[in-house]
């Protein structure tokens, strides 16, 4: 598995790879400041063996780097339905990409299943309340953005 030429096949497949003039220089869908974002958010030494939530996945790139990492498997949940196919057609092996507000699957998910949770780009919701205390109660380690 070469990381970067997936990053890239999966930068393809990416809405976001096209944004309105000056939008792109504040964050740039490229395969270096995806794989610096995932090194920094998500080290090695944590992942191998881990099972994974990520909660707001988006283009799951994330998961490349599970994968590449050794986790035991990668969950995401995304609520834009487009962007979750998109995913979930991408995502490898018994990984998986949920079509699915946060609120509803937190809601409905056992957590104690998950080793970590990310959560990226879900904070600004108006139930954060409710999100950050189904996170906090669950014994995860949590990995917030």
């Amino acid at each position: 598995m070469s990381l970067y030429k997936d990053i890239e096949t999966w930068i393809s497949h990416d809405p976001r790879r096209v944004n309105p003039p000056n939008y792109g220089d504040l964050y740039p869908i490229t395969k270096e400041v995806i794989l610096a974002r995932m090194m920094a958010m998500l080290p090695e030494k944590i992942l191998k063996g881990k099972k994974v939530l990520d909660l707001g996945c988006g283009i799951p790139y994330n998961e490349l780097w599970c994968v590449y990492n050794s986790v035991l498997y990668y969950h995401g949940v995304e609520v834009q339905k487009r962007i979750a196919e998109i995913g979930n057609d991408l995502v490898l092996n018994h990984n998986k990409v949920f079509y699915d507000s946060v609120e509803n699957f937190l809601e409905q998910a056992d957590l104690t299943q998950y080793d970590i949770i990310i959560a990226q780009s879900v904070l600004g919701n108006t139930n954060i309340r409710e999100i950050l205390n189904k996170l906090f109660s669950s014994k995860a380690l949590l990995i917030v953005e």
